[in-house]
Order: structure tokens, then sequence, then C-alpha cells
């Protein structure tokens, strides 16, 4: 499995290659203001000559992770299954969101009505209920329930947290929950399970003050953590030490040994999974 997490500012796009060429993209984030130097996903892939996602996983449903929805459409990419909160409906995510949607957010309620259709019409006619790609790898996604009263009810604490492992590679990608959503998923045994496995930890909330919940470091110990942010500019993105206390490190090419990797400094960052262990890079470039 190989998994890179690319520099999209303030925002979350990583893919996922499986050891059987599958494809998942974990959010959809884009970045660059210019047209000239916009860096999309769509049109990564299509430089890569990848027309088939297998998978688009969106985390929740607020601009920064889906801004480069619409590139994969426009680079002809085929996107095979969305998963997302399956608790949530359209309707539900437009309701709980103060602001007027942007246009990634749009486009994927959009994709995700048409597939809730296409998912109703095929279990009527088939009676088979629809099921994801398999990707050879193993995910599982974990999530809080909406309901209107409920413990969760912001859509950062109902982000999709999603465990990726495969070889000695496993990792977390929670979204942007908060305190209220960890504390209502570590109440879940499978997930703490899950969680004691974890070796490198996606920050939430982009490394924000708000995503940080000291409890998940009782019962995980990774060697690395990773914020997918833009430069600092608030005093909540100053939370690199109360990560790095959790971590043990590792070494890198250069001889330094990093507890943290931001994409604000490091760029993009790779991680390949090996049988017992993973390897990891940077590419500033």
């Amino acid at each position: 499995m190989k998994v890179e997490i690319f520099n999209v500012d303030h925002g979350s796009c990583a893919l996922v290659t499986t050891p059987n060429n599958k494809h998942l993209l974990m959010d959809c984030g884009s970045s660059g203001a210019s047209l000239l130097t916009r860096w999309l996903p769509g049109n990564l892939l299509a430089g890569r000559s990848i027309y088939l996602l297998d998978e688009l996983l969106i985390s929740h449903a607020d601009e920064d992770h889906v801004s480069g929805m619409e590139s994969l459409y426009n680079a002809n990419i085929t996107v095979g299954w969305i998963e997302s909160n399956n608790s949530l409906t359209p309707q539900v995510i437009r309701s709980l969101k103060p602001e007027t949607p942007g246009p990634g957010v749009n486009l994927f309620l959009q994709k995700l009505s048409a597939q809730n259709r296409a998912c109703s019409q095929r279990g009527l006619l088939s009676g088979l209920p629809p099921s994801p790609p398999r990707l050879a790898i193993n995910k599982i996604s974990f999530r809080c329930t909406y309901t209107a009263y409920g413990e969760c009810t912001g859509l950062n604490n109902l982000s999709l947290v999603t465990f990726l492992s495969s070889g000695g590679l496993c990792m977390i990608f929670p979204g942007d929950i908060e305190a209220s959503g960890w504390r209502v998923l570590l109440r879940n045994a499978d997930f703490r399970r899950h969680l004691a496995g974890v070796n490198v930890f996606v920050a939430s909330h982009h490394g924000r003050r708000s995503g940080y919940f000291s409890e998940v470091f009782n019962h995980c110990s990774p060697k690395l953590v990773v914020f997918s942010d833009s430069s600092i500019s608030h005093d909540s993105q100053n939370t690199a030490a109360l990560y790095r206390q959790h971590t043990s490190g590792i070494t890198f090419s250069d001889n330094a040994h990093r507890h943290v990797l931001t994409t604000r400094n490091n760029g993009n960052i790779i991680f390949q999974a090996t049988t017992d262990s993973f390897h990891a890079t940077i590419n500033r470039a």
C-alpha cells in the first residue's frame, strides 16, 4: 500500500494505491488561487493515466475537503463509489451548514444523492445491497450517528474516521473530528482495538487545537503524526508539541529524527508499506 498526502493548503487530499492497483482518494481538496498554478486532484490522476477512481472517501462536507471534486469529472475520471457518513442525508448536511455551501460541497451532495438513488433502485431490482470495491487492504470506517439531539450534531464531529492498514503500515484519517466526537467513538471497543495498531496518525482538523483530544493517545502510540495544513496564522495551529509527546518518531534519509510532519513545511508526504514496517519520504517540490 502506498499513501500520498498532498500539500493542499488548509485542506485534505490523499491518494491510496493498493497492492492490487486500486485507487482510493481520501478527501478531495485542492490548492492555489491562480488557474495557472492551481493543484487539482483530477489533473494529477489524469497525468498518471488513472481514469478509474475505485473509491472516493469524503470525511465530511466542508469545502476544503471537496474543493477539487469538479476536477475529477472535468478530467473524465470515473468515480466508482463515494463513501461518507451514511447517517447523513444530503438534506441533513445542508441543514447543518451555517454558511452557503461552496461549489465543491454542492457537487458532492449532487453526486451523493445520485448514488443513493441508484442504490435504492438496485436494491429494489436485485434485492442485494450495493457494496464498495474490494481494495485488497484493511479499511474500516467509524462515525458518530447523527440524531437531531445527539452528542454529535456539528459536521466536524460527524466526520468519517477511517483506518487503513497493509503490511506494517496502519494509518488513521479522522477528518475534522473534535472532542465530543472522539469521546463517543472511544466508547466503542472495536474502535479502540483498531486505534491501538496505528503507527501514522493524521491529525484531526489539520492539526488545529480543536481536533486534539489527549485521551485518544491512551490507546495508541504512533511513530509519526501528520498535519495537512497551510502556513501558521492562528494560535490554534501551534500544536506540534502536543502531538510530539505521543510519538516515537522515525529517522529519515537525511538522518533527521522526525516526530511530526506538516505539508506546510515538508510538502507532499509519501508512505510505503513494507512487510513489517513502512518507509516515509517527503517531497517539497
